[in-house]
Formats: structure tokens, C-alpha cells, sequence
């Protein structure tokens, strides 16, 4: 139940005229909030939150500065940053004297650091000022050019990401590369604050690949263990335990880990993901159809002419195979009569191999017999396959 939800149900409560009153000035105050044209729903420090943003001046209004509000009980601290309207902002100043809202200023970011640390990937959204100019930005520094001085300032906020950065460190800036030439400022603990430089080295460039090294259009069955395996380089070279993140096409089928472990759950046609944590433009899929518990289906056919002329040889080989799939096996060819049961003298087995599963007959004596094969334990057994002995003539 939302705040404004919440002091509606109180208001509307059996309460005392006193209690009612007060809780009427917070339903007003909720109500007003909401209310107002300000009123916005943004993303803070990856929070969606309900805020009001209005201009910090209404008289020298700024387009790249603005006065953040929030709802009663809620908080905004300075290098919160706040994502509004597809953009990035940072919080810079905050009213220290909150009564009901807290309130605060918000900086538009007109710029982004990417970088690299132990082969992962970060970006930043920044503050760029050129050194000398107010902290402020001003209206013509929406977007950082190469027009500014070679000496420039960069906001940030205070995180575990920007703490990876480092003195002489080079970023790519527009068209120029900066270095960091001091360790940073803090502001209150929520910025970070770095002064870089010009300089004709270059910002170190990474090329990230990431390959899944699972077949693709594999099928499984539904009692199986699945892995999604994956190989992530860095221009060229592999990279050890790599940050990726897994996905399903639907966990109606399967479900995927933070290590790839598959869980499968019905049969289907899926598709798994992996995309590198620190950049998702770099990622690869496989396809894989989930079917039900595979049935053995053992079948073995025997191969060759129909007739022997009495007298002479036939070659005879045969095929084993489970569900259509030829597989090895060591095989066992012998004869019997018409009849499937008798023995039979009118033809007779010369040679066999039991390994390329192939054997020579004889024919002895004119009619027909039935040559048989099985494999090395007797659990496959052919049908009796019809051979005519007959004369040459």
C-alpha cells in the first residue's frame, strides 16, 4: 500500500477529532504531492522513486540544474544519481534544514567514463567542467566538446566503481585523451571530485568476445544435466573467471544460473543467453530442444543378396542401431532352416567377423535357409533373413 493509500485509510478511521486533524494535515501534504505538475517518477540509485523536479531559479532558469523534492520520510543524498527522462543526473547540494521534504540540487551529466579494470568493463555517468568555469554548468556545456580548456574537472559519484580509479589513469574524452593528474576531492562523501589534463597518450583500448562453447541446436533429454559453458577474451586472451550474466527464453522450460547450471523443467525449444555483465553489447545464445525421456529402441538388419548359386560364397553384413542411430556392437551370425527353428545343412557360414559385423556363406545344398544375427549378450536379435540356394543354371 502506497503513503498516499496509507494516510487515506487513517483519515478515513474511527480516530479522534485531534488524531484526525493531524493525520488530515498529512493526507493533504501526501495528496498535495502527487497532485503537483512536478511531480515525477524517476530512478534513483537504481530505485524507482516518486519525486517532484522543478527548475532551482524560476527567474534564471537553467536548463542543466534542477530542484529535486521528495516525499515525506524519503531521503536524497549528495551523488545519488538519478535517472530521469533517459538521462543522467547527479545530486550536488542538498538542504540541510529538512522539515517535511527533503530537497536537493540535481546536475544534468554531460558526459560518460568508460574504462577498465581487471578485464571488466565500467562506465560512469560524469560532470565535465572546464577548469576555471563555475561548478555549476552553464547553459552551452549540455555536452562536452573539444573546445574546452586542456585542463578540465570531472564529478562523480562516490561508488565502488569510481573508487577503481586511479592517478594517471587515461580516459578518452570527446576527441582528446585526459589523464588524471591528483587523487580526488570528496564532497561530503557522496562525490568524487578529479582534476585531469591533456596528454598524447593513449586511453588503453579493450576488445571483449564472448563465445558459448556448448553445440548449438542441441537436443536433451529432460533428465539430463545441463551446463551452458562460455569463453570470454580480452583482446585475444582468455579471461579468467568472467562476470556474465544468464538468461531463458522461458523458465516455463528452464531456468538458468549465475554459473550457467541449467534446470530443466518441461519439454520445449529454449533459448539461453550470455551476456557480459560490464557490457551487454557483447553476448551469444544457443538453442536447445528439451525433449521427453528417450526410450531405447534396439534394432539390427542384416544386408545382402537373396540367392547363392550352390556351390559358391555371399558376403552378408549388418547394422545396429538404437532409435535410427547406428551404434557399434560385436555381432554373432548363424543359419537355420525355412522354418526359423530347424537346423539346416544346405548352407553353411565360411567366416565371420564379429567386429566389422560381416560373415561369408556357403551354399551346400539347394532351398532356402534363414540367416540370423545377434549381438555380443543376446539381448538383439534380427528376423530371420531368406536366402535361396540355388543352381547356376
Amino acid at each position: 500500500m502506497g503513503t498516499y493509500d496509507l494516510f487515506r485509510k487513517i483519515v478515513q478511521s474511527n480516530l479522534t477529532a485531534k488524531e484526525r486533524s493531524i493525520s488530515q494535515i498529512q493526507y493533504d501534504i501526501i495528496s498535495d504531492f502527487y497532485d503537483s505538475p512536478s511531480y515525477k517518477s524517476v530512478t534513483i540509485n537504481n530505485t524507482l522513486r516518486d519525486v517532484q523536479i522543478t527548475d532551482e531559479n524560476a527567474i534564471n532558469k537553467n536548463p542543466n540544474k534542477k530542484r529535486v523534492l521528495c516525499k515525506p520520510e524519503e531521503d536524497i543524498n549528495i551523488g545519488d544519481d538519478i535517472l530521469w527522462n533517459s538521462e543522467h543526473w547527479l545530486c550536488t547540494n542538498i538542504d540541510s534544514d529538512k522539515e517535511i521534504y527533503a530537497k536537493g540540487i540535481i546536475e544534468r551529466c554531460n558526459n560518460t567514463l568508460t574504462f577498465y579494470k581487471n578485464s571488466i568493463s565500467y562506465t560512469l555517468p560524469c560532470i565535465i567542467t572546464a577548469v576555471g568555469s563555475s561548478m555549476g554548468l552553464s547553459d552551452n556545456e549540455t555536452k562536452y566538446t573539444s573546445d574546452l580548456n586542456n585542463e578540465i574537472i570531472v564529478r562523480v559519484s562516490n561508488n565502488t566503481i569510481s573508487q577503481l580509479i586511479q592517478v594517471n589513469d587515461i580516459f578518452k574524452i570527446g576527441k582528446r585523451n585526459y589523464k588524471i593528474m591528483t587523487d580526488s576531492d570528496i564532497v561530503e562523501s557522496g562525490l568524487l571530485i578529479f582534476k585531469m589534463q591533456v596528454v598524447l597518450e593513449e586511453q588503453e583500448q579493450h576488445v571483449f568476445t564472448l563465445s558459448i562453447l556448448n553445440e548449438d541446436n542441441l537436443q536433451i533429454a529432460i533428465s539430463q544435466s545441463l551446463t551452458i559453458n562460455v569463453e570470454v577474451t580480452d583482446n585475444g586472451v582468455s579471461v579468467s573467471n568472467p562476470n556474465v550474466l544468464y538468461s531463458s527464453s522461458d523458465e516455463d522450460i528452464a531456468t538458468i544460473n549465475s554459473d550457467g547450471v541449467v534446470t530443466l523443467l518441461s519439454e520445449g525449444i529454449i533459448e539461453f543467453t550470455a551476456t557480459l555483465t560490464s557490457d551487454n553489447t557483447v553476448s551469444d545464445n544457443v538453442t536447445v530442444e528439451v525433449v521427453a525421456e528417450e526410450q531405447n529402441n534396439y534394432t539390427v538388419n542384416i544386408s545382402g543378396s537373396t540367392s547363392i548359386i550352390k556351390g559358391y560364397t555371399e558376403d552378408y553384413s549388418c547394422i545396429f542401431k538404437n532409435n535410427g542411430v547406428a551404434y557399434s556392437d560385436n555381432s554373432t551370425f548363424y543359419l537355420k532352416a525355412d522354418d526359423n527353428v530347424s537346423e539346416t545343412i544346405l548352407a553353411s557360414i565360411t567366416t565371420q567377423n564379429v567386429t566389422n559385423n560381416t560373415c561369408t556363406i556357403r551354399g551346400v545344398g539347394l532351398g532356402y535357409v534363414k540367416l540370423f544375427v545377434r549381438n555380443e549378450d543376446s539381448s538383439i536379435v534380427s528376423d530371420g533373413y531368406r536366402i535361396k540356394v540355388e543352381n547356376l543354371f
